[in-house]
C-alpha cells in the first residue's frame, strides 16, 4: 500500500533554458542533483533490503523452530503466533523486497496482474498483522481476567474458524479492487488505470480510508478498554502481592505470573501502536487531501513512516520469542549448545609465566 496508488508518478518541474549559455551554466547543479537522487534511492533500497531480510530471518527462524519442537506448537497461543509469522514472512517475500528493491526491474512489476495487486497486497499484509496483534492481545486479556474459563473461548473450532476469516478478509483486501472499481482487464497495470480514469481514483480513496479506518484504526481503538483493564490489573495484583504472606505462596506465584504477562501485553501493544499509528493517521489525512497532490515533505515523510510501521514485522518475532517462556528456553538451549560446540572446537590457550 503506496502513496504510488494515489499518483503513479511524481511530478518534477523543470525550467525551459532559453538559452545555450543559461543551459550550459545550471548543467553542473542537474548533474549534482541526479547524483544525490541516485544516492538517495540506493540507501532507501538498501533500508528495505535490511528490513525485508531481516523480517524473513526472524519470522522463518521462529517458524523453523516451533516445527521442530512439538511443545512450541501446543495452543492457545501457537496458531495464532504461527500465523501471524506466516503472514509476515509473506509480507517480505512477496510485498517488501519485490516493491522496494529494484524497482525499475523487478520482474514482479513487469506483469499486469503482479504489478496491479502489489500495492493493495501492502494495505492487506498490515491489516492482516493487525488483526494478529489484537487477537493475540484478547487471549492474553482472558487469560488474566478468566484464568480458569478462558480455554473455553480458545478451542480447535473457534481458532480454526477465526484464523479462516483473517486470511479470507486479507485475501479479499487485496483482490477487491481488481475485480470492482479498477476494472483490471489483465493487459494494463491498475496504477496506469486509476491514473487515467477520474471515478476510479476517487473510489481508490473511499476504499483506502475505509480500510485504513474501519480495520486498522478503530479495532486499535476498540482495544484501548483492555489494555486499560490490564493496566488495571497490574496495580490491583502487585499491591495484593504486597500484603500476602508465605502461607499464599500459590495465589502469590499467580499474580506474579499475571503481572508478568500483563506487562509483556503493555510492551508490546505500546510498541506497535509507536509503529503503526504514525502511519495510518498521516496516509489517512493525505489520502483524502482533494487533488491527491503532494509536498516533497510530505512525501518523504509519509514513506519514513511507512518504512518504520513495516519494519515491526521484523523486530514482532524476537519480542515474541522474549515473552514467551518455551521458546525463549529453546533458543537459550541452542545457544548453549552452540557455545559449548565452539568451546570445543576452539579452546582457550592459556599461557603463564613464572615469575622470579
Amino acid at each position: 500500500m503506496d502513496m504510488d496508488l494515489n499518483h503513479t508518478h511524481h511530478n518534477i518541474t523543470s525550467m525551459v533554458i532559453a538559452t545555450a549559455e543559461g543551459q550550459d551554466k545550471l548543467s553542473p547543479y542537474l548533474t549534482n542533483n541526479h547524483g544525490l537522487m541516485q544516492i538517495q534511492s540506493t540507501l532507501i533500497e538498501i533500508m528495505w533490503c535490511i528490513t525485508g531480510g531481516t523480517t524473513i530471518l526472524t519470522n522463518l527462524g521462529i517458524l523453523l523452530l516451533m516445527a521442530y519442537h512439538r511443545k512450541l506448537r501446543q495452543p492457545p497461543q501457537a496458531p495464532y503466533m504461527i500465523s501471524m509469522f506466516v503472514g509476515s514472512f509473506l509480507s517480505a517475500v512477496f510485498y517488501v523486497l519485490p516493491r522496494h528493491i529494484n524497482t525499475k526491474n523487478s520482474p514482479m512489476l513487469l506483469y499486469p496482474f503482479t504489478c496491479s495487486i502489489m500495492p493493495y497486497l501492502g494495505a492487506s499484509f498490515l491489516v492482516n498483522l493487525n488483526f494478529h496483534i489484537c487477537i493475540l492481545t484478547l487471549n492474553r486479556y482472558l487469560s488474566i481476567e478468566f484464568p480458569f474459563r478462558h480455554l473455553h473461548y480458545l478451542s480447535y473450532k473457534a481458532t480454526a474458524c477465526v484464523l479462516f476469516c483473517l486470511w479470507l478478509l486479507t485475501a479479499a483486501i487485496a483482490a477487491l479492487p481488481l475485480m470492482t472499481f479498477v476494472q483490471y482487464n489483465g493487459s494494463i497495470c491498475a496504477l496506469n488505470i486509476i491514473a487515467k480514469n477520474e471515478n476510479a481514483r476517487l473510489s481508490q480513496q473511499i476504499y483506502l480510508s475505509v480500510i485504513f479506518t474501519c480495520l486498522l484504526i478503530l479495532p486499535l481503538a476498540c482495544f484501548l478498554p483492555c489494555y486499560a483493564r490490564i493496566f488495571y490489573i497490574v496495580n490491583v495484583h502487585a499491591r495484593r502481592m504486597q500484603g500476602e504472606t508465605d502461607s499464599h505462596g500459590h495465589q502469590s506465584s499467580l499474580n506474579r505470573r499475571n503481572i508478568k504477562a500483563a506487562k509483556q501485553i503493555i510492551i508490546l501493544v505500546t510498541l506497535f501502536l509507536i509503529c503503526y499509528l504514525p502511519f495510518a493517521i498521516g496516509f489517512m489525512i493525505l489520502n483524502v487531501r482533494p487533488g491527491l497532490k503532494y509536498t516533497n515533505t510530505e512525501i518523504h515523510l509519509i514513506q519514513l513512516l511507512r518504512f518504520i510501521a513495516f519494519s515491526y514485522a521484523a523486530v514482532n518475532p524476537i519480542l515474541f520469542a522474549l515473552y514467551t517462556a518455551d521458546i525463549k528456553i529453546t533458543i537459550k538451549m541452542y545457544l548453549n549448545a552452540i557455545s559449548n560446540l565452539c568451546c570445543k572446537r576452539y579452546p582457550h590457550h592459556h599461557s603463564y609465566q613464572l615469575s622470579a
